[in-house]
């Protein structure tokens, strides 16, 4: 075979023939500069080297140096001429290249059992989920550094192969030079981090007939969404009352937060609008007014209402009474009327119902009077009679007469006259003549009045209440007219009857038609003064003069007397005589009046 001799005896000749007989060429392509060797990581070169020690790069560049970016001769390539020192390589793609020969050609070389397997090295890796909520990974990312002695190319493959579902999955890597293989395990870990999609829309809510409305959120998402799935929504705030449209919160923000499976949370804002379309239902209640001074009554919606409810009960002043069909009344409106009470509520929405108000007649106010309230026996008194408000209306008045009576004595009638919205009736002058027996006398009486064409439809009329009225006695002239001297039947006869007689005229009243009838009037004869000692009866009767004339009359009396001691002997008793009236009237004699009785035959008779 032969011996080798430095500096040839390093075994490159043998390792550059193999070379050739993988289908390499010399690197400068057997033909200079311009041969092409078929590698194209193989410098140009225009012939063999013979580069020896020390081996120093570059070496020389014999095609060139410079010129087409070309490079400086390979002289450490196995497929030249130098030294064995001086050969150490192949390029990647004179590797390539061999190894098509091989794949091509010599494929026995693959089956020869020299080659050695390759070492799998595993390294577990982590990755975040993609849009359909699986993890994905090539087969070399599971590779933490595996090695093939033999420097052959390594395939990496998987099993199983993605993709993978969330969390830890376990897998094989097979490694493989294309003859041999080698595995090792890893672990996979999917993660979602990814938070999901969430989308929300606006909506408009309707309270409900207790004047809340939830809300879910189903209503406000619009499609959100996760590659993993969703494991929960919520909204915050999710319940809302009739205080949203009262304090003027429309529209309402609201949060929707969306969490997927694995915990990942999102949100999103959309806005709320409350809406109150339920119809308050309206109540009502019948009333009754009264018609004013002015003959008008008027009415508001919250006499109206009696027990309107509504959704949203609980705000203040809801529902609200907010107006009547008609809420101004005159006397033409007396009896009952329909209106329409309209009832609002805090969404606007209105609701209505129907009541009766009765205009009631109007009232009124009767009083009587009598004036002077004091007054004497035939004087002069007024009596007037007054309804307040009985001309409140336009078309009628309360009454048209009264009648007076003082006590139970009718005085007279007269008729109503209208004094503003007032009616007055008056009944002047009238004398305090006695029509019935007893019924002027001294004393305190009722003066009453009946009212006469009274109409009970447009008003409401009272009799009115009586009134004092005093009478007190008339003035009465009295003058003593009887005789002054009187004696006894015999001169042996001290006892002797004296008879007095007194004149009682009613004459004073400038209006002789209100002069009395002095047989009203009483007598009363005394001796000393007055009231003095009664001189016979009291309280005499007084008849008339003259039948046809009231005005006067006279009174008389008889008494016995019996003289004692010196006034029987030497000349009589003398009476100082004094006549009051009574009864009707009042009065007495201006002067005291000397009334003698003696014996018969004395100077006095």
């Amino acid at each position: 075979m032969g011996t080798a001799t430095a500096p040839y005896d390093l075994g490159r000749t043998a390792t550059h023939e193999v070379g050739h007989w993988l289908n390499l060429r010399h690197i400068w392509g057997d033909g200079g500069c311009s041969v092409d060797d078929f590698v194209a990581d193989t410098p140009r070169a225009g012939g063999w080297n013979f580069t020896s020690a020390p081996c120093t790069y570059p070496g020389p560049n014999s095609c060139g140096a410079g010129t087409d970016g070309d490079l400086p001769d390979m002289f450490q390539n196995y497929m030249n001429y130098s030294e064995d020192g001086c050969m150490n390589l192949f390029t990647l793609g004179q590797k390539d290249r061999m190894w098509a020969a091989i794949q091509a050609s010599r494929p026995e070389l693959l089956t020869a059992g020299c080659n050695q397997p390759p070492v799998a090295v595993c390294q577990n890796i982590t990755v975040n989920t993609n849009d359909n909520c699986q993890g994905i990974a090539t087969a070399a990312a599971f590779d933490g550094g595996s090695t093939d002695p033999d420097d052959g190319v390594l395939t990496f493959s998987v099993s199983p192969a993605g993709p993978y579902p969330l969390g830890m999955t376990d897998v094989t890597l097979t490694v493989s030079d294309g003859q041999e293989s080698d595995q090792c395990t890893s672990t996979i870990t999917v993660q979602d981090n990814v938070a999901p999609t969430a989308l929300c829309q606006n909506v408009t809510l309707q309270l409900g007939e207790f004047g809340n409305v939830d809300l879910s959120p189903e209503q406000i998402d619009n499609g959100s969404n996760d590659a993993c799935g969703i494991a929960e929504m919520s909204v915050s705030p999710n319940g809302f009352g009739c205080g949203v449209i009262t304090g003027n919160l429309n529209p309402v923000l609201v949060t929707l937060t969306v969490t997927d499976i694995n915990g990942n949370p999102n949100t999103c804002t959309a806005n709320v609008t409350i809406e109150d379309n339920i119809a308050p239902r309206a109540g009502c209640q019948d009333i009754t007014v009264q018609l004013d001074e002015n003959g008008m009554a008027a009415i508001t919606p919250q006499q109206v209402e009696s027990g309107s409810t509504d959704n949203c009960d609980g705000e203040p002043g809801f529902p609200a009474p907010t107006s009547v069909s008609a809420n101004s009344f005159t006397c033409a409106d007396i009896g009952p009327n329909t209106v329409t009470l309209t009832v609002t509520d805090v969404g606007g929405n209105i609701g209505t119902c129907t009541a009766t108000v009765t205009v009631a007649p109007k009232t009124t106010v009767s009083s009587v009077t009598v004036s002077p309230g004091t007054r004497q026996y035939s004087d002069e008194v007024t009596f007037t009679a007054t309804i307040a408000g009985g001309a409140t209306c336009d078309q009628s008045q309360a009454a048209q007469s009264a009648t007076f009576y003082v006590g139970a004595q009718e005085m007279g009638s007269a008729d109503f006259v209208v004094q503003g919205t007032n009616l007055v009736a008056t009944l002047s002058d009238e004398c305090l003549l006695e029509g019935i027996a007893g019924q002027m006398a001294p004393g305190t009486y009722d003066v009453s009045a009946v009212f006469f064409g009274i109409d009970d439809v447009s008003y409401a009329v009272s009799q009115p209440a009586a009134v004092s009225l005093q009478i007190t006695p008339e003035d009465a002239e009295v003058v003593y007219n009887g005789q002054e001297y009187f004696s006894t039947p015999s001169q042996n006869n001290c006892t002797g009857t004296v008879t007095l007689m007194a004149y009682v005229g009613d004459s004073n009243d400038p209006d002789e038609g209100c002069r009395g009838d002095v047989r009203h009037a009483s007598l009363t004869f005394s001796e000393g003064g007055i009231p003095g000692t009664t001189l016979g009866t009291s309280d005499l009767p007084v008849g008339l003069v003259n039948p046809g004339f009231l005005q006067e009359g006279i009174a008389t009396t008889d008494f016995t007397h019996t003289l004692t001691g010196s006034n029987c002997s030497s000349g009589g008793e003398t009476f100082e005589v004094w006549a009051r009236a009574g009864h009707y009237y009042e009065g007495e004699t201006a002067e005291v009046t000397l009334v003698t009785l003696a014996l018969p035959g004395n100077d006095f008779v």
